[in-house]
């Protein structure tokens, strides 16, 4: 159980940060002194928790952007905007058309906001995706998490949900002191009552048919937050961030 019950661990300390470093976004001089290498080493660490040493499980999560012309340098941007609870930063990487939703209330000033307002709840989202991992999708764009790039087979991405974790146990019952059914390494279950994260145990439906019980917290919904993004000249910035279908 190494991984399950501390994956997001820095995540947390993210949400919690307060400013207290430079910038990735400094330049010349600026950008060598030891507040700006401690803000890199900050973002690269959120970037890498879940990637470094890989996970087992076929939707654990990858980086296959990192080849990419300009996406290393886009992604830590975006990490150290989210460490920093930087609205201005993270607003400055997205389109000024950017999509939000499906509702029509988008554009950066909107996204802005959104980042400012403590009880939207985008900024940590966002930090919570950029540990999961990147992928190319199929347009050449960059879409976080890794995940939501890849084919689900014949599963109902509404009513399913990921394991955000490795090794994490299946239990009998909705109690931790249950006896372990089986255990599941990044892949994706059927949630059979939906998911309530405000509940401590899900019961949730394998493709063997098999039911148990997985802590809330560690299910991640298939059609949660994602962020696509695409190249500007030779920078890449934010096009959408969506939760939903």
């Amino acid at each position: 159980m190494k991984h399950w019950s501390c994956c997001f661990a820095l995540l947390l300390a993210a949400c919690n940060a307060s400013p207290d470093g430079g910038s990735l976004r400094q330049s010349g001089d600026e950008a060598a002194t030891p507040d700006a290498a401690q803000d890199t080493d900050r973002a690269g660490d959120l970037l890498s928790e879940l990637l470094e040493p890989s996970q087992s499980g076929p939707f654990a999560p990858r980086d296959e952007c990192s080849g990419v012309p300009g996406a290393a340098e886009f992604r830590r941007g975006l990490a150290a905007a989210v460490l920093d609870r930087d609205a201005d930063a993270m607003a400055a990487l997205a389109l000024p058309e950017v999509k939000l939703g499906f509702g029509g209330d988008d554009g950066r000033e909107r996204f802005r906001e959104r980042l400012r307002d403590d009880n939207d709840g985008l900024m940590d989202e966002l930090a919570r995706l950029l540990q999961l991992g990147c992928a190319v999708n199929s347009q050449g764009g960059l879409t976080m998490p890794w995940y939501f790039a890849q084919e689900f087979g014949d599963i109902d991405a509404y009513g399913a949900a990921l394991v955000a974790g490795e090794n994490v146990p299946m239990l009998g019952k909705p109690d931790a002191q249950s006896t372990p059914v089986e255990s599941l390494s990044w892949e994706l279950v059927e949630l059979t009552d939906g998911l309530d994260p405000a509940q401590d145990f899900t019961r949730v439906r394998l493709r063997d048919g098999r039911t148990g019980y997985l802590p809330s917290g560690i299910l991640r919904s298939l059609l949660d937050y994602r962020l696509l993004a695409v190249r500007e000249g030779e920078d890449w910035r934010i096009s959408a961030i969506l939760a939903g279908d």
